[in-house]
């Protein structure tokens, strides 16, 4: 019950938290989306509204969202990673001392917040063709992927950066765009930004409305929650309700 409910309360927040940073990159694309509260509140629940309509009309195109968003944000860091490479100073790399006990705990935090969300994989299982080798195989070669990308992000940053990392606050990989590729590099970086949180948005719809089913057959959550559309066979009560909360 706790965890049925728990997980509720949290996702829905974290939805609208994402929808709210989505709608911030886009304003400094498009600075008239978020001119005032009003248009930037319309802004993050246009998006959230949208998800909606695509995950209730079925899986396969949600789940098509989904990838789509995911192409579009990798492509440009896969030209920024491979023309940064180019730029890598070897003295960049060196490290002066190790990090401290508290460093490595901050870094600790940020990689569970960059690996989470791999449950999301198994929710939707029983609407994907053959799942116990699907899952699997995705999460297992996601991961992997994940690792070996992050591991080149950072090398690329700090070795055309140097020291100066440290200066960029929270954007250091707009700052290494900006370096190779002058003032459309960091817009490019702010693009795949928006372009990455919408895609979050588009998982995270697609999948935690399908994980309360089996919490509200149990009969912890309210029933009606485990209804399922007659035509598009997708749990529109959950999706529905879990974004007008969000």
């Amino acid at each position: 019950f706790l965890v049925g409910w728990g997980y509720w309360i949290s996702s829905w927040s974290a939805v609208a938290a994402i929808a709210v940073a989505m709608t911030g990159y886009l304003g400094d694309l498009a600075p008239a989306l978020t001119r005032t509260p009003a248009a930037a509140a319309g802004t993050a629940i246009s998006a959230i509204v949208l998800l909606t309509a695509v995950n209730i009309a079925g899986v396969r195109w949600g789940a098509r969202l989904a990838v789509a968003a995911t192409v579009g944000k990798l492509l440009p860091l896969l030209l920024i990673v491979g023309a940064g490479a180019l730029a890598v100073s070897v003295a960049n790399l060196r490290w002066d001392a190790w990090p401290s006990f508290g460093q490595v705990g901050e870094a600790s935090l940020v990689l569970f917040f960059a690996f989470a969300g791999a449950e999301c994989a198994v929710t939707p299982g029983g609407e994907i063709r053959d799942p116990s080798r699907t899952v699997p195989r995705g999460l297992l070669g996601g991961t992997a992927f994940l690792i070996a990308f992050y591991c080149a992000v950072q090398l690329t940053s700090q070795g055309v950066l140097g020291p100066a990392i440290g200066e960029q606050g929270g954007a250091p990989l707009a700052a290494v765009a900006e370096r190779l590729f002058g003032a459309g590099g960091r817009g490019l970086v702010l693009a795949c930004t928006a372009l990455a949180t919408l895609g979050v948005l588009a998982g995270d719809l697609l999948a935690t409305p399908r994980s309360f089913i089996p919490v509200a057959e149990d009969g912890m959550l309210p029933a009606a929650l485990a209804s399922v559309h007659s035509r598009c066979r997708t749990p529109y009560v959950a999706i529905i309700t879990y974004a007008a909360l969000s």
